[in-house]
Parts: structure tokens; sequence; C-alpha cells
């Protein structure tokens, strides 16, 4: 799926509001034998709605993710306000992530702005394998901050009229993604090529857990609210 699909696919939802830059107001789930492919030689930017009323992400669940821009002109995601116009600061509600969980990503010049609000698996840019994640002690003093995972199979309660085969992944057994148990959906770790990147403002600028393999070079994360380069 490349950005002229999703335009096609969501014209309500991923909207050009000027020239290379479209506002995303539904988040995006990729799952296995997928692959959202976001190249554009002349740059692009994706701004993830991102308010007091909810936010967007992009969660990679077993898929692929392909991103790639220019050195002079990056894809570019940041977690943005519509309602006022402006980067979403505020963590307090939430704030646009992107996940890759248990796939693969390939992502050369780009640039993530203000993502992320709570632990490494949804602070930022975060690249995991489908096994929960610490969130390293983040918390008010009265202990951590329990962690928000993808639900076994076995650990699901039933949709109610349906059966217990199943899990819901974003949404409610009505509206969410619905996944088969053994189905393989997930592979164990996450693998990914990261190079060029320039990651400003996130919790955690690039968070890495269960990983079978990934690489970040050439790249600057800087303004980290929580920690900046984390393998976990």
């Amino acid at each position: 799926y490349t950005e002229e699909d999703l335009v096609a696919l969501a014209p309500l939802t991923f909207v050009e509001t000027a020239p290379g830059v479209f506002l995303l107001s539904e988040s995006i789930v990729v799952g296995e034998g997928a692959t959202l492919d976001l190249r554009r030689p002349g740059g692009m930017r994706i701004a993830l709605a991102s308010q007091d009323n909810g936010f967007t992400s992009i969660v990679v669940a077993g898929g692929n993710l392909v991103v790639k821009g220019t050195t002079t002109e990056h894809i570019v995601f940041e977690a943005w306000d519509a309602q006022r116009s402006e980067p979403d600061l505020d963590t307090s509600d939430g704030r646009s992530y992107v996940r890759v969980m248990g796939g693969y990503a390939s992502i050369t010049d780009a640039t993530f702005l203000n993502l992320g609000f709570w632990s490494g698996n949804t602070g930022g840019l975060a690249l995991t394998g489908t096994q929960t994640a610490s969130t390293l002690g983040l918390g008010d003093g009265a202990g951590e901050i329990p962690e928000v995972y993808l639900e076994t199979p076995g650990d699901v309660a039933a949709p109610v009229g349906g059966t217990d085969d199943g899990l819901v992944v974003d949404g409610t057994a009505d509206t969410g993604i619905a996944l088969t148990r053994g189905s393989g959906l997930y592979s164990t770790g996450v693998t990914a090529w990261l190079s060029g990147l320039t990651v400003t403002g996130n919790a955690f600028g690039v968070f890495v857990s269960d990983a079978s393999s990934v690489e970040l070079q050439s790249s600057t994360v800087t303004q980290s609210l929580v920690d900046g380069v984390v393998f976990h």
C-alpha cells in the first residue's frame, strides 16, 4: 500500500492538505503479508492527528514498513494537533506513535517529531517483538505503570455472541481486527534497518525490544522526554 493507495482507500482520513502534506486521522495497522510503502523522492510530511479527543498511530503488526526520503527531503512523521494547527506537545492525554511489532522495517532519510507518550512500546518510534517490555520504571512513585500490550488468544475474553478462537486488536469486538488463533500471524522478533533519521522530542527517541536484528546508523536523536536510544 502506497501513499496513492491510502488516498484512494481512505479519502476522508488520509487527506492532502498541501502539496506533499497529509493529515492522517485514522490509525493504520499493517498485518502480515502487507507492506506500507512510503517512498517519495521529493519528501512527504504525515501529520498524525493527535489532540485531546484522541490520536492516531501507525502500527505494523507482523507486516512490513518501507520509508525512504532523500538526504535533503525527508519523510516526516509528526504528532499534530489539528484542532489548534500546531504540534501536539501534551503527553497527558496520549500522543501519536509509530510501532513495528514482530515485523520488518526499512526506514531511511526520515524525521520523527514529538511522538509517543508512555512506555517504550508507545513512546515514539518503537521496534518490538511480540513480548511485552518494561516501562523502565516510569510511574507516579506508587509503582510502575501497568504495561499495555497485545493479549494472547488464551487470555482474551470471547466477544459477545461469538467464540473464543480469536483476539481483538485496536478496537472492540465489533470494530477491531480479529486474528485467528494459531494463525502464526506474528514472527517472534522485529527486524529493522534505520539510517539517516532525525528524531526530535519523542518520549523515547528510538525504543527496541525483543529484536531479531536491528541496525541504527547515521542518525540524530535529541530532546527526548524520557530517553534517547534504548535497546531493551
